[in-house]
């Protein structure tokens, strides 16, 4: 994906982060200020993940294209969406994303783990919440694993997980 065509930029007091658009959003829209009509639920998807980068394209895509933190957007696609669920809520944007959410199934999962280099699963865990770590790492992790970890370790931070097994 080219991003250097991406040239307008909003950026204004109500939010820090940038929105990148192909196209003049003012002309878009009709109006004085660089912004559009659901740049609220925009907004509130960006200041939950401050990782992201948000394009809107009138022409680049038809409709979602996601790379690395970089999300891609049709704006016309998006704006169509929000109309269709006509809600006044700070969700609109992660329901609009959602739509490309696909599970794996537990031979897909099994798959990725085996073809998967060490860097590979570190990027992927690095993107994860706390709770989905912890699942992650619940999930293919084995007493054995454990006990050699704790082995490895200097004797006083041995003394520190039994102290607090112990207390659990």
């Amino acid at each position: 994906m080219d991003y250097s065509k991406f040239t307008y930029i909003e950026k204004n007091d109500y939010h820090t982060k940038t929105i990148l658009y192909d196209f003049d959003i003012k002309k878009f829209t009709w109006k004085q200020r660089n912004t559009f009509t659901n740049i609220w639920s925009v907004i509130a998807y960006l200041d939950k993940n401050s990782d992201k980068q948000l394009y809107f394209t009138q022409s680049e895509i038809d409709d979602y294209f996601e790379e690395w933190n970089n999300i891609v957007i049709n704006f016309n696609k998006y704006m169509q969406f929000c109309e269709n669920i006509w809600k006044s809520d700070e969700r609109k944007m992660e329901a609009f994303l959602s739509r490309w959410l696909r599970y794996l199934t537990d031979e897909e999962k099994q798959k990725i783990k085996e073809t998967s280099t060490k860097d590979d699963i570190l990027k992927m865990i690095n993107n994860y919440s706390e709770e989905e770590k912890n699942t992650f790492i619940a999930e293919n992790t084995t007493e054995k694993n454990i006990i050699d970890i704790i082995k490895k370790l200097d004797i006083e931070k041995q003394k520190i997980i039994l102290e607090k097994l112990w207390k659990w």
